[in-house]
């Protein structure tokens, strides 16, 4: 199984989609808890008809997203090892989500996506660290 993973940080919706459909992704995971976006085409209902005019998938798993409290806490520390930490010890209550996109993914070729470009700085990484972990079979990781 191969994940991916991607950040729409910097780029407009035409260009997202065309990467997606590049890779060959059956599914975009919308790991934002706020799925809103000041970015045009990237909020929830226009991202996801977009995706579904040309053929992808749209699910938005906002359990999964960073809660306020530990993004004010990033915010004002700085400290991403700790956020890091808190955020795995928080998805440990997600188990079921995160079975879930094991399914999903059995399925279809899905790309976990936030906001942030850099995987090494967003909460994306956990969650694929953590289906990687739960899936019970190989998972390629590629952040995109």
């Amino acid at each position: 199984m191969t994940l991916f993973t991607t950040g729409y940080q910097g780029e407009n919706v035409s260009n997202f989609i065309d990467k997606i459909l590049d890779k060959g992704i059956g599914a975009i995971i919308d790991i934002r808890e706020n799925a809103s976006s000041r970015k045009p085409g990237f909020s929830k209902t226009a991202l996801a008809k977009n995706l579904n005019h040309a053929g992808i998938g749209y699910y938005h798993f906002q359990e999964l997203g960073t809660p306020k409290p530990l993004r004010n806490y990033l915010s004002e520390k700085g400290d991403y090892e700790i956020f890091f930490k808190n955020y795995r010890n928080y998805l440990q209550e997600f188990r079921d989500s995160l079975e879930d996109l094991i399914d999903i993914g059995s399925k279809k070729t899905i790309c976990l996506m936030c906001f942030e470009k850099d995987p090494h700085t967003c909460h994306r990484k956990i969650v694929a660290e953590l289906i990687e972990r739960y899936a019970g079979k190989k998972v390629t990781i590629v952040h995109i």
